[in-house]
């Protein structure tokens, strides 16, 4: 699990930048939980790794950053 993608030398700058925007377009709350969450999956087997999995989804919804983060995909989904 240490490789995610290869890519030839000259196109490695730009598969990391893209990468990098991918990430940093996502709300820096699920970003964190996510990392957290990976850092479990590390060390639980799998049954309590679903578990941790479902309880950070929950979490993730008692604040409002994945309102704000899926409002424009509903807002234009309405027009």
């Amino acid at each position: 699990g240490m490789v995610e993608r290869l890519v030839p030398a000259e196109h490695l700058d730009e598969t990391v930048e893209t990468w990098i925007g991918q990430i940093l377009a996502n709300g820096p709350v699920a970003v964190r939980a996510q990392k957290a969450l990976m850092a479990q999956w590390e060390r639980l087997g799998i049954d309590a790794a679903i578990d941790a999995g479902i309880d950070c989804f929950e979490a993730a919804f008692r604040g409002d950053e994945p309102g704000r983060m899926l409002a424009p995909l509903l807002k234009g989904r309405a027009g």
